[in-house]
C-alpha cells in the first residue's frame, strides 16, 4: 500500500476492499482480514472517492471495521489477521481413522467408496493401528480428537477399542488431551458395544436421511433392504437413555421434494438440530451424479424451504435450528476470528487442521478426499509428522485452499468462505478451481440469501442469532 500526500493529510488510507450491490440501496463491502459493513449508495460513493471523512458516522464505521486504516487501528487490524489465520500457526487437531472400509450398507452416495462385508483385507490391523496412533501423537497440538469413520467402524470394533486404549496411554505419556467420537450407521450396535462407548466417553454420530421411504432409498443394506427401522430403533434407545447423539441427513435428488417430511421426521424423534447437508462430489456420487445429484439452484431452493419452515416453527415457540444457516452466519458475525468449521475456512482445514488415515496407514488430506489418490500425502509407516508437514505436497494444498490464486481472491464473500479443492476434483477431475463451480455457486447462493433476506429481516435475524448463542445487545448494530 502506497502512502500519498493526500492520505497523510487526511490521516488515513483506504484498505483493499471488495464490494457487491445487494439491491435496495444496500452495498456490501468486505476486506481480507474480515472487516465488513453494508453501505448505502451515497456512503459507498464517499468510500470509493476517498472522502469518507465528510461523513463522521461513516468514517467511524469504516475505521472500526478496518476498511480505512489509520495509526489508531493498524495494530488492531494486524491482530485480526493473526487471529483469522491462526490455524496456520497451530497443529492438526482432528485425526480421522478408518478401522475398516467394509460396510454392511451400500449407500448410493458413499464418499468413502466402501467395500463388501467379506473383504476383510480392508480391515486395519494392530500394527497399522499402533503406527497410526504413534504418528498422531507426534503432532504438537495439546488437544487431539480421534474420530472413527468407515466403512462401518463397528465391523472392526476390536481395533476401535485398541486405538482408544492405546491413544489414552500415549496422551498420558505426552501430557495431551484426547477425545473420541465414532460415526456409525448404528445397525450393528448392541448393548455391550454401547456400554463400552459410553464408559470410554466416545461420542456417537449417525445418519438419518428422513422418513422411511426417503432413508431407505438413499441408505440400503448390502442386500438392498432399507436400514431405516434399525437406525431409528437405536436412536430412540439412545434418546431414552439420555445418551447424546449427533444425527444428520445427506440430501440427494430423491430427497428434494420431501423437505418438510424430513424435518418432521427429525422433530418426531426429538432431534432439534437439522442440517440440510448437501451431497459431496466424491466417492460413489461422482459416477452417479446425474442420477442422484442436482444443480445449485435445486439445492438452494431445498435449503431455503427448510430454513423458512424452521424459522416459522421458531416463531411458534418450537426451538429448532438449521445448521447450514448457523454455520454460515457464524462466519459472517465472527468474520475476524478463526473459522473452526474448516470447510469454510481459507485456507481450509484439509492437510492442516485435519488428516484422515486409511486401514493401510495411508494419510489423506481429509475424510472426503479418501476416494481420490491425488490427495494421498504419505503413509504412517514411511514418514513422520514433521516430514509430512514440511513437504511441498502439504504446502501446495494449503496454498491452493487459500483461494488466492482463484477467482475467490476478488470475491466479496472470501472473508467468510474458501474453496474446496476435493469437491472441485470430484466435479472437474482437477484440483484447480473453476469459476462458478457447483461448490462455489452453492456457497454464494447461501451468502446472498443471508445478506439479502436474513440480516435485513429483524425477526428472522434475531431467531438465527439465538442459534449461535448471541444476544441482541452483543450485535445490535449488525
Amino acid at each position: 500500500m502506497v502512502f500519498t500526500l493526500s492520505t497523510r493529510r487526511k490521516g488515513y488510507f483506504t484498505n483493499e476492499f471488495f464490494w457487491k450491490n445487494l439491491g435496495k440501496n444496500r452495498i456490501l463491502v468486505t476486506t481480507r482480514h474480515g472487516g465488513w459493513t453494508i453501505l448505502n449508495e451515497e456512503e459507498f460513493k464517499l468510500l470509493r472517492h476517498g472522502k469518507c471523512e465528510e461523513n463522521i458516522e461513516l468514517y467511524n464505521k469504516l475505521k472500526q471495521e478496518g476498511i480505512i486504516i489509520s495509526e489508531d487501528n493498524v495494530t488492531t487490524i494486524s491482530d485480526c489477521y493473526k487471529e483469522k489465520f491462526s490455524q496456520l500457526f497451530l497443529a492438526t487437531t482432528l485425526h480421522i481413522i478408518t478401522p475398516t472400509l467394509r460396510c454392511n450398507h451400500k449407500c448410493i452416495y458413499c464418499y468413502a467408496s466402501s467395500k463388501p462385508l467379506k473383504a476383510k483385507e480392508y480391515d486395519m490391523d494392530k500394527d497399522i493401528a499402533r503406527a497410526t496412533v504413534d504418528f498422531i501423537f507426534q503432532c504438537p497440538s495439546k488437544g487431539i480428537t480421534i474420530e472413527f469413520q468407515g466403512g462401518e467402524p463397528l465391523l472392526n470394533f476390536e481395533i476401535v477399542k485398541f486405538i482408544v486404549n492405546y491413544a489414552r496411554k500415549k496422551a498420558k505419556e505426552k501430557n495431551k488431551d484426547v477425545n473420541f467420537r465414532i460415526v456409525t450407521n448404528l445397525t450393528l450396535m448392541n448393548n455391550s458395544i454401547l456400554k463400552w462407548l459410553v464408559k470410554n466417553k466416545v461420542d456417537i454420530n449417525t445418519s438419518l436421511d428422513g422418513p422411511e421411504f426417503v432413508h431407505n432409498t438413499n441408505r440400503k443394506y448390502e442386500n438392498g433392504k432399507g436400514s431405516y427401522k434399525d437406525v431409528v430403533k437405536w436412536i430412540k434407545i439412545l434418546k431414552k437413555k439420555k445418551i447424546p447423539i449427533g444425527v444428520m441427513p445427506t440430501i440427494t435428488r430423491y430427497s428434494l421434494p420431501y423437505w418438510k417430511e424430513i424435518i418432521e421426521e427429525y422433530r418426531k424423534l426429538g432431534i432439534m438440530r437439522f442440517w440440510a447437508r448437501r451431497l459431496n462430489v466424491g466417492g460413489f456420487a461422482v459416477k452417479k451424479w446425474k442420477e442422484i445429484g442436482y444443480n445449485p439452484k435445486e439445492y438452494l431452493n431445498f435449503w431455503k424451504k427448510c430454513l423458512n419452515y424452521i424459522l416459522k416453527l421458531n416463531e411458534k415457540g418450537i426451538r429448532m435450528q438449521e445448521v447450514t444457516t448457523e454455520i454460515f452466519l457464524r462466519n459472517v458475525i465472527f468474520s475476524k476470528n478463526y473459522n473452526s468449521f474448516v470447510c469454510l475456512a481459507s485456507p481450509c482445514g484439509c492437510a492442516w487442521s485435519q488428516l484422515s488415515y486409511t486401514p493401510s496407514g495411508d494419510v489423506y488430506t481429509c475424510d472426503e478426499s479418501r476416494s481420490f489418490e491425488i490427495f494421498k500425502l504419505g503413509n504412517v509407516k514411511e514418514t513422520n509428522y514433521e516430514q509430512l508437514f514440511s513437504s511441498w505436497k502439504v504446502l501446495d494444498i494449503v496454498a491452493l485452499t487459500s483461494g488466492l490464486s482463484f477467482d475467490c481472491s476478488s470475491c466479496v464473500y472470501h472473508p467468510f468462505c474458501g474453496p474446496c479443492i476435493v469437491d472441485e476434483y470430484g466435479e472437474h477431475g482437477n484440483i484447480i478451481k473453476k469459476p462458478n463451480s457447483f461448490n462455489c455457486q452453492v456457497k454464494k447462493g447461501i451468502f446472498d440469501y443471508i445478506f439479502k433476506e436474513i440480516i435485513p429481516n429483524k425477526k428472522k435475524f434475531e431467531i438465527v442469532k439465538t442459534w449461535i448463542g448471541i444476544s441482541r445487545e452483543e450485535h445490535a448494530g449488525v
